[in-house]
C-alpha cells in the first residue's frame, strides 16, 4: 500500500480574516472587570502579546463555561433561529407564489415574455425509405432435429 503524505496545514490564513463574535467577547472579557488584562501596562508589544496569549490559553475553559458567554451564546442561538425562521418564511411564501402562476413573487419583477422559438424545417426523408418499399424481414428457420425426435425443447 502506498504511503499517504501528510501536509502541513497553513496556520497563516487566520491572519487576514476578522475575530468570531466569540473571539470577540473573549478578548472583551480579558480586559473587563473578570480579569482586567491591561495590555497598555507591558513594557513593549511583544510582553503585552505574549501575556495575552498566556492568559487566553489558560482562561479560555473557564470562559467558555462563564454565565456571561453561556448567555452570549444563547442570545446568538435565538438571533440566529429568528434570522433562519424569516428566511425559510420567505422561502415558503416565493415557493407558494410561483405554484400560483397568477400571483407576482414578492420582491422579484414578472419574468419577460419569450418568444416562441421558430420552427426547425423538415428533414430530409430521402433516409428513410418508404415501408412499402421495403423488403420483407428474413426468418431463421425452424429447427427441424428437435422437432422430428419429439425431444422436449431446452428451455
Amino acid at each position: 500500500m502506498a504511503e499517504v503524505e501528510e501536509q502541513e496545514p497553513d496556520y497563516t490564513t487566520a491572519l487576514n480574516k476578522a475575530p468570531t463574535a466569540l473571539q470577540a467577547r473573549f478578548a472583551e472579557w480579558l480586559q473587563g472587570d473578570e480579569v482586567g488584562f491591561d495590555p497598555n501596562t507591558a513594557k513593549n508589544k511583544t510582553e503585552a502579546f505574549k501575556e495575552g496569549v498566556r492568559l487566553a490559553v489558560a482562561l479560555r475553559i473557564p470562559y467558555q463555561a462563564s454565565a456571561a458567554n453561556r448567555s452570549a451564546t444563547e442570545e446568538d442561538r435565538a438571533r440566529k433561529a429568528e434570522e433562519r425562521a424569516a428566511r425559510e418564511q420567505e422561502r415558503a411564501e416565493r415557493k407558494a407564489a410561483r405554484e400560483n402562476v397568477g400571483e407576482e413573487v414578492p420582491g422579484r419583477k414578472a419574468p419577460a415574455k419569450k418568444a416562441a422559438p421558430a420552427k426547425k424545417a423538415p428533414a430530409a426523408t430521402a433516409a428513410k425509405a418508404p415501408a412499402a418499399n421495403r423488403a420483407p424481414a428474413r426468418r431463421a428457420p425452424a429447427r427441424k432435429a428437435a422437432a422430428a425426435s419429439g425431444a422436449a425443447a431446452p428451455f
